[in-house]
């Protein structure tokens, strides 16, 4: 049988979700507190937080509507992406930096080998995103980061669902894209 072999703290509400980044140097956690914890994956230990937000706590009921529900880190180790909440926000990895933001999401996948972003909620938009605009936002006359940009680049494709999709997955080859939907059905998409 397996054990732990370490017991990690840091979150003060349930975690919600973990990624290792692909090239295994990272584990990241997210949390319905609102907390994204990056940790180094040799020793575990913490390398920084990034606070998400638990924004729309609706009438503190439903957990789909606070804090961090999904993460996923892109192909090349740059970019961190968060869904929850309403929001999907994209990090630079390396500082934490808020580099965009799009409103109304749960879900989001990254490609495995593509500068490719899915993310939504009942319905699923796919980005070819921009890298080289993906940057902090200014800071106004106070020193404070400015409202991040949208995601650069072009929305290519929106997948319609009536209900919440509840799990967003691109396959490792990067040519399917499969979708959870709230009635416990599975729907696969053609992505190439």
């Amino acid at each position: 049988s397996l054990k732990p072999m370490q017991s990690l703290k840091g979150h003060s509400k349930y975690a919600s979700d973990l990624t290792f980044s692909p090239d295994g140097k990272l584990l990241i956690s997210g949390a319905e507190d609102g907390m994204v914890i990056v940790r180094d994956a040799s020793d575990y230990s913490e390398v920084s937080r990034i606070e998400f937000g638990s924004t729309n706590n609706q009438f503190g009921q439903t957990p789909r509507h606070s804090g961090v529900h999904r993460l996923a880190v892109s192909h090349d180790n740059r970019w961190l992406a968060a869904a929850g909440g309403e929001k999907l926000d994209v990090y630079e990895l390396s500082s934490g930096e808020i580099v965009a933001s799009e409103r109304l999401s749960m879900e989001v996948a990254l490609h495995p080998a593509a500068d490719v972003l899915a993310g939504g909620e009942s319905e699923v938009k796919f980005w070819s995103f921009e890298a080289g605009k993906l940057v902090p936002p200014e800071r106004d006359k106070n020193g404070k980061p400015r409202s991040p940009q949208g995601i650069p680049g072009e929305s290519f494709a929106s997948v319609k669902r009536g209900e919440w999709s509840l799990g967003l997955q691109f396959s490792p080859d990067g040519r399917q894209v499969a979708v959870g939907k709230a009635d416990g059905t599975v729907e696969v998409y053609d992505v190439a």
